[in-house]
């Protein structure tokens, strides 16, 4: 390739995802799932400028908060947990 020649680069999807819970869900995957309120925060920031379907009223209408948002950090039960263990 010559200095003087330019190349485009160009992603795409061939799999949709036809409702809007279910694209918030794929497009949080990659944040680790952080609690909603977190993500509200970083998207009035202007942090997430520039990913679909990351909206403030989205968030709030299509995701429910899960038991570990409301609560804090779900622990494991005590038989499950390795540290636990004998």
């Amino acid at each position: 390739m010559t200095p003087n020649q330019t190349t485009n680069h160009v992603a795409q999807n061939v799999y949709t995802l036809p409702y809007k819970q279910n694209q918030l869900k794929f497009m949080r995957q990659p944040f680790f799932r952080p609690p909603i309120e977190t993500q509200i925060q970083a998207i009035h920031r202007e942090n997430l400028e520039g990913f679909p379907y990351m909206h403030a009223a989205l968030l709030q209408k299509h995701l429910a908060p899960a038991p570990s948002d409301i609560q804090g950090q779900s622990e494991a039960p005590a038989d499950r947990n390795p540290l636990n263990s004998k």
